[in-house]
């Protein structure tokens, strides 16, 4: 999933509710205004690229991915319901938490 071209304040709350395929390795949100811009990428992996269990956030600036972030729980299920909610001043996954304290701006994210 690609969120982009809409506007953004501090302060505001973005809530994406989805659910994860049955069969699904990963799946990834993808937050910012355009391809070569991701503010957020939050990257749930059930078993894939050599991880299971992990969510990995980063940012995508210039063509370039920036140092990733995997802190936390592991807060989803396949064939199940989500709801990520992003936040614009910092970064917690449900009860286990890490700061998303990347480049310009600290950032919130909930996943219940």
């Amino acid at each position: 999933m690609i969120v982009k071209d809409m506007s953004f304040k501090v302060g505001q709350t973005l809530t994406i509710v989805g659910v994860a395929k049955p069969d699904a390795t990963d799946f990834a949100v993808n937050i910012g205004p355009d391809e070569q811009d991701i503010t957020l990428h939050i990257n749930p992996r059930f078993n894939a690229h050599g991880d299971e269990n992990a969510v990995v956030c980063n940012s995508y600036e210039g063509g370039n991915w920036c140092e990733e972030v995997r802190e936390g729980g592991f807060p989803f299920q396949q064939g199940e319901e989500f709801k990520v909610r992003h936040h614009s001043y910092a970064c917690t996954c449900v009860s286990d938490s890490w700061d998303w304290k990347k480049r310009k701006k600290r950032r919130k994210l909930d996943v219940m």
